[in-house]
């Protein structure tokens, strides 16, 4: 392959990682509702718009979004490895076995993550700039089964540091310097959690965490990221239940 045609693969990888998690997520979105015995409101075109796509958020219920949520993880992660493969393999990023360290680290790695959205949050709050996308306000509606949002944060934390500390990270670096290679990353990063609605505080917030994952899986290993990631996920998951 010609170095253009590897660049090529690199800067694509983002958005071919975005439309797997937009299919994946919007399938599953269709497949439940179809399950629910509930597609008076489908048509066509539902999944093939925004506005679309945040109608059926709005009237799937909390247990769905999860689901769909993480089917769209593994698309995601699906996606990228499949298009990046001849670049870098999955072996190649976890490249030993987990060890008990790295579940201690990652813990400690939460804790910094959470301190860090904390100041990050407060800063925003005080900027009034807190608004949401249509998947957050799924789950302000109402949060579901904690095991599911339990099982979502795992998924979540193996499959997105995989495809963005582990894939997408180690391919920027390639074409760029270690600081810019962090930010556009963790722009990606932020991108894609936007929950297709894209807002300054939202950004700025998961940008800041995109950024703290970095650094946890360069100086220590993507297993204490992957930990750091889920753990900051459950617990974030877990205080907007007993908040509802």
């Amino acid at each position: 392959m010609t170095r253009a045609g590897r660049v090529a693969r690199i800067v694509l990888a983002p958005i071919i990682a975005y439309a797997a998690l937009l299919v994946a997520t919007s399938l599953a979105l269709v497949l439940i509702e179809a399950l629910r015995g509930d597609l008076s409101a489908f048509h066509p075109n539902l999944v093939l718009s925004v506005s679309g796509l945040g109608r059926l958020f709005r009237q799937v219920s909390p247990t769905g979004v999860a689901i769909s949520q993480i089917v769209g993880e593994g698309g995601a992660l699906s996606a990228v490895a499949l298009w990046l493969r001849r670049q870098i393999a999955l072996r190649e990023i976890l490249d030993r076995r987990p060890r008990p360290a790295d579940l201690g680290l990652g813990l400690l790695g939460t804790g910094a993550i959470l301190v860090l959205a904390g100041i990050i949050g407060a800063i925003l709050l005080a900027l009034h700039a807190t608004e949401g996308s249509p998947v957050q306000q799924a789950f302000a509606r109402g949060i579901g089964s904690p095991w599911l949002l339990l099982l979502m944060a795992l998924v979540a934390g193996f499959a997105e540091e995989a495809t963005f500390r582990g894939y997408i990270l180690r391919s920027f670096m390639r074409l760029s310097p270690l600081w810019l290679a962090i930010v556009l990353e963790s722009a990606v990063f932020a991108v894609f959690h936007l929950g297709w609605g894209l807002a300054f505080g939202p950004f700025v917030a998961i940008f800041t965490i995109g950024v703290g994952l970095s650094l946890i899986a360069l100086r220590s290993h993507i297993y204490v990221a992957m930990v750091a990631h889920a753990g900051y996920d459950a617990l974030a998951l877990l205080i907007a239940l007993h908040a509802h």
